[in-house]
Protein backbone atom coordinates (compact mmCIF):
# COMPACT_ATOMS: atom_id res chain seq x y z
CA UNK A 1 0.00 0.00 0.00
CA UNK A 2 0.90 3.79 -0.46
CA UNK A 3 1.14 6.50 1.93
CA UNK A 4 -1.53 8.97 2.82
CA UNK A 5 -1.52 11.20 -0.01
CA UNK A 6 -2.38 14.67 2.02
CA UNK A 7 -3.70 16.34 -1.04
CA UNK A 8 -6.44 13.83 -1.07
CA UNK A 9 -9.59 13.82 1.15
CA UNK A 10 -8.95 11.39 3.79
CA UNK A 11 -5.31 11.17 2.62
CA UNK A 12 -5.82 8.06 0.40
CA UNK A 13 -4.14 7.55 -2.85
CA UNK A 14 -6.77 5.46 -4.75
CA UNK A 15 -3.99 4.21 -7.55
CA UNK A 16 -2.15 2.45 -4.53
CA UNK A 17 -5.10 0.30 -3.21
CA UNK A 18 -5.49 -3.50 -4.59
CA UNK A 19 -8.53 -3.71 -6.98
CA UNK A 20 -10.26 -5.62 -4.25
CA UNK A 21 -10.43 -2.32 -2.18
CA UNK A 22 -10.65 -0.08 -5.15
CA UNK A 23 -13.97 -2.23 -5.35
CA UNK A 24 -14.86 -2.05 -2.18
CA UNK A 25 -14.65 1.93 -1.82
CA UNK A 26 -16.79 2.43 -4.71
CA UNK A 27 -19.83 -0.08 -3.62
CA UNK A 28 -20.09 1.39 -0.22
CA UNK A 29 -19.73 4.86 -1.99
CA UNK A 30 -22.70 3.95 -3.94
CA UNK A 31 -24.21 2.48 -0.99
CA UNK A 32 -23.96 5.58 0.92
CA UNK A 33 -25.36 7.53 -1.99
CA UNK A 34 -28.47 5.26 -2.44
CA UNK A 35 -29.37 5.52 1.46
CA UNK A 36 -28.72 9.32 0.93
CA UNK A 37 -31.24 9.72 -1.79
CA UNK A 38 -33.68 6.78 -0.60
CA UNK A 39 -33.91 8.94 2.70
CA UNK A 40 -34.12 12.07 1.25
CA UNK A 41 -37.51 11.13 -1.03
CA UNK A 42 -38.62 9.51 1.78
CA UNK A 43 -38.06 13.01 4.38
CA UNK A 44 -39.72 14.57 1.12
CA UNK A 45 -42.17 12.41 0.29
CA UNK A 46 -43.61 11.08 3.28
CA UNK A 47 -42.74 14.08 6.12
CA UNK A 48 -42.42 16.89 3.66
CA UNK A 49 -39.09 17.71 5.18
CA UNK A 50 -35.75 18.84 3.78
CA UNK A 51 -32.66 16.88 4.69
CA UNK A 52 -31.77 18.52 8.27
CA UNK A 53 -35.62 17.96 9.27
CA UNK A 54 -35.14 14.22 8.14
CA UNK A 55 -31.54 13.90 10.13
CA UNK A 56 -33.40 15.56 12.76
CA UNK A 57 -35.91 13.47 12.89
CA UNK A 58 -33.61 10.33 12.10
CA UNK A 59 -31.63 11.83 15.60
CA UNK A 60 -34.81 13.15 17.58
CA UNK A 61 -35.90 8.89 16.78
CA UNK A 62 -32.50 7.27 17.58
CA UNK A 63 -31.98 9.09 20.66
CA UNK A 64 -34.87 9.91 21.94
CA UNK A 65 -36.06 13.89 23.22
CA UNK A 66 -32.90 16.64 23.21
CA UNK A 67 -32.55 19.88 23.57
CA UNK A 68 -32.04 22.25 20.37
CA UNK A 69 -28.38 22.26 21.56
CA UNK A 70 -28.22 18.71 21.49
CA UNK A 71 -29.84 18.07 18.00
CA UNK A 72 -27.52 20.91 16.35
CA UNK A 73 -24.66 18.38 17.52
CA UNK A 74 -26.23 15.12 16.54
CA UNK A 75 -26.89 16.67 12.73
CA UNK A 76 -24.02 18.61 12.59
CA UNK A 77 -26.39 21.88 12.13
CA UNK A 78 -25.25 25.55 13.72
CA UNK A 79 -27.67 26.82 16.68
CA UNK A 80 -29.50 29.42 14.25
CA UNK A 81 -30.25 27.10 11.60
CA UNK A 82 -31.29 24.32 13.77
CA UNK A 83 -33.76 26.56 15.81
CA UNK A 84 -35.13 27.34 12.33
CA UNK A 85 -35.75 23.56 11.11
CA UNK A 86 -37.13 22.81 14.41
CA UNK A 87 -39.77 25.91 13.99
CA UNK A 88 -40.45 24.28 10.73
CA UNK A 89 -40.89 20.59 12.38
CA UNK A 90 -43.22 21.90 14.96
CA UNK A 91 -45.27 23.71 12.53
CA UNK A 92 -45.70 20.40 10.05
CA UNK A 93 -46.40 18.54 13.35
CA UNK A 94 -43.57 16.39 13.70
CA UNK A 95 -42.24 17.72 17.06
CA UNK A 96 -42.94 18.91 19.98
CA UNK A 97 -41.47 21.89 22.24
CA UNK A 98 -41.29 21.36 25.91
CA UNK A 99 -39.80 22.89 28.36
CA UNK A 100 -35.98 21.62 29.97
CA UNK A 101 -37.30 20.10 33.70
CA UNK A 102 -34.26 21.75 35.37
CA UNK A 103 -33.23 25.03 32.83
CA UNK A 104 -36.19 27.26 32.09
CA UNK A 105 -33.82 28.91 29.12
CA UNK A 106 -33.25 25.83 26.97
CA UNK A 107 -36.41 23.55 25.49
CA UNK A 108 -36.36 19.96 24.95
CA UNK A 109 -37.14 18.75 21.48
CA UNK A 110 -39.34 15.15 21.16
CA UNK A 111 -41.16 13.69 17.77
CA UNK A 112 -44.79 13.44 18.30
CA UNK A 113 -46.68 9.88 18.32
CA UNK A 114 -47.52 9.88 14.94
CA UNK A 115 -44.20 10.65 13.81
CA UNK A 116 -43.25 7.79 15.94
CA UNK A 117 -45.10 5.41 14.11
CA UNK A 118 -44.62 6.56 10.38
CA UNK A 119 -40.75 6.55 11.02
CA UNK A 120 -41.23 3.12 12.58
CA UNK A 121 -43.06 2.24 9.82
CA UNK A 122 -40.77 3.78 7.46
CA UNK A 123 -37.78 1.83 8.87
CA UNK A 124 -39.45 -1.18 8.55
CA UNK A 125 -39.46 -0.68 4.93
CA UNK A 126 -36.11 0.26 4.63
CA UNK A 127 -35.04 -2.86 6.46
CA UNK A 128 -37.17 -5.49 4.38
CA UNK A 129 -36.01 -3.95 1.02
CA UNK A 130 -32.19 -4.14 2.11
CA UNK A 131 -32.97 -8.04 3.51
CA UNK A 132 -34.35 -9.00 0.10
CA UNK A 133 -30.98 -8.53 -1.31
CA UNK A 134 -29.76 -11.34 1.61
CA UNK A 135 -32.49 -12.98 1.67
CA UNK A 136 -30.77 -15.83 -0.81
CA UNK A 137 -27.54 -16.45 1.35
CA UNK A 138 -27.12 -19.31 4.24
CA UNK A 139 -27.98 -18.55 7.75
CA UNK A 140 -24.36 -17.81 8.54
CA UNK A 141 -23.74 -15.45 5.94
CA UNK A 142 -26.53 -13.56 7.08
CA UNK A 143 -25.09 -13.10 10.58
CA UNK A 144 -21.55 -12.29 9.32
CA UNK A 145 -23.78 -9.08 7.01
CA UNK A 146 -25.40 -8.20 10.37
CA UNK A 147 -22.03 -8.18 12.42
CA UNK A 148 -20.75 -6.61 9.55
CA UNK A 149 -23.00 -3.55 9.17
CA UNK A 150 -22.80 -3.56 13.40
CA UNK A 151 -19.17 -2.95 12.91
CA UNK A 152 -19.18 -0.58 10.22
CA UNK A 153 -21.71 1.57 12.00
CA UNK A 154 -19.91 1.86 15.14
CA UNK A 155 -16.94 2.46 12.81
CA UNK A 156 -18.44 5.32 11.59
CA UNK A 157 -20.33 7.03 14.44
CA UNK A 158 -16.76 6.98 16.28
CA UNK A 159 -15.24 8.17 12.84
CA UNK A 160 -15.33 11.72 13.64
CA UNK A 161 -14.78 11.62 17.65
CA UNK A 162 -10.86 12.50 16.85
CA UNK A 163 -11.44 15.16 14.64
CA UNK A 164 -7.68 14.41 12.64
CA UNK A 165 -8.25 11.27 12.54
CA UNK A 166 -7.96 9.85 9.01
CA UNK A 167 -8.27 6.45 7.82
CA UNK A 168 -4.51 5.41 6.16
CA UNK A 169 -4.39 2.66 3.24
CA UNK A 170 -3.24 0.21 6.30
CA UNK A 171 -6.94 0.84 7.50
CA UNK A 172 -8.40 -0.36 4.03
CA UNK A 173 -6.31 -3.33 4.31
Amino acid sequence: MTAPDPGRPGGLDPAGLSEYDQDFARAVRHLAVAVQHYLGVIGRDRYGVDASGGAALVALHRHGPMTAKQLAAAINLSPPATSEMVERLYRAGHITRSPHPTDRRKIVVTTTAATDELTAHEWTVFAQLLRTTVAGHDTLTREHIITTLTAATHTLEHATDQPDSQPTDQDMS
